[in-house]
């Protein structure tokens, strides 16, 4: 699994490029296996006219199955990073989650 991290209109700290590998990679651990690039794209719409403009859009492609997209906007870059990861995890979970199931024999015999 491979994270790209792409900034747009905002500063790109040290910090905040750790935090957008750790939030992504623990909200998609255990999927790790099945899922071939990340891309998390961070941008301030508004610049430093301030408000609730930092967007962070997150974009896994899995391994034979169609890509999953994610969405978050806050007033802060950290935790629109953290809202969207988590959303991340639970789109997973629930995609990945429905393609291990096995389909039951419900036959009467």
């Amino acid at each position: 699994m491979f994270i790209e991290t792409r900034h747009f209109n905002l500063e790109m700290s040290e910090f905040l490029h750790d935090h957008v590998l750790c939030r992504v990679e623990r909200a998609v651990r255990r999927f790790r296996d099945r899922i071939g690039r990340i891309t998390v794209r961070i941008t301030d719409v508004n610049g430093p006219r301030g408000g609730i403009d930092k967007r962070c859009k997150i974009t896994a492609e899995l391994i034979a199955a169609a890509p999953l997209v994610v969405e978050s906007a806050s007033d802060d870059a950290y935790d629109a990073v953290g809202l969207a990861a988590a959303r991340l995890g639970h789109t997973a979970a629930r995609t990945l989650g429905r393609r291990r199931r096995q389909p039951r024999d419900h036959a009467m015999e």
